[in-house]
């Protein structure tokens, strides 16, 4: 397939392909499209969702504007959030994916500064396909076939050789950098990207929970106390 040609300029670690002013909830955001400087990800780019007053009324040079976007900004809310088309696009029950997304833009939007930066790495790094194996012995089949236990979500990764959590915040973490954000409010509990931010001084001055405003469904509860025994921090769950 051909593509058009946009920014595609390498800054760093970093291949910026595209900056698009959109509005998202009623805000002009930045949506910045990126990938590793040396990896071609054709159509499964990485995006990074920017609010800024910079945002509101760009100027006519977007790449300068995105530079200077939330340059020195501290304290500032960021979500790092991992692909999950079940639970982002299709809001499946099996996951709270959809509701993390929906929150944290939420929550940027009334702040009226932010970064949410959306990785492409489905099933926790695993992959599409060997995520839905994965759910599929969590609702109790294998191979299509009905048997008499059902996996958790850690449970069925390594029942399939795969690592509980293969996904790497790396990249997400040089664009941050690239736009000179001195601290930030993580909405994220998650340990690994609390350490990965540390690794490159970038001070996590608190970690934001998520709301949490309906009844937390059984398979949720499942999945959250797994993440609690791996050092997840969920300041206002219990």
């Amino acid at each position: 397939m051909k593509y058009q040609k946009g920014i595609n300029i390498k800054i760093g670690n970093i291949n910026i392909v595209e900056i698009v002013p959109m509005e998202i909830d009623s805000k002009n955001w930045f949506c910045v499209g990126f990938e590793e400087k040396n990896k071609n990800r054709e159509d499964n780019l990485h995006l990074a969702l920017i609010l800024s007053p910079i945002t509101e009324k760009p100027s006519h040079n977007l790449l300068k504007d995105f530079k200077k976007s939330l340059s020195n900004y501290k304290n500032i809310l960021c979500r790092i959030h991992s692909e999950c088309i079940l639970g982002d696009a299709l809001h499946s029950g099996l996951c709270d994916c959809g509701k993390q997304l929906d929150s944290a833009i939420k929550m940027i939007n009334k702040n009226g500064v932010g970064i949410l930066i959306y990785l492409r790495q489905e099933g926790r790094g695993i992959g599409l396909r060997n995520k839905l194996s994965c759910l599929s012995i969590q609702e109790g089949y294998l191979k299509g076939k009905k048997i008499n236990i059902k996996y958790s979500p850690d449970q069925a990764n390594l029942f399939f050789s795969h690592p509980i959590d293969n996904r790497n915040y790396s990249i997400a973490i040089e664009l941050i950098k690239l736009i000179r954000v001195k601290s930030l409010n993580l909405i994220s509990g998650n340990p690994q990207k609390i350490e990965t931010f540390k690794k490159y001084g970038i001070k996590v001055k608190k970690i934001v929970d998520i709301p949490r405003y309906k009844k937390i469904t059984k398979r949720e509860m499942v999945e959250l106390k797994e993440k609690i025994n791996r050092k997840y921090k969920y300041p206002f769950l219990f």
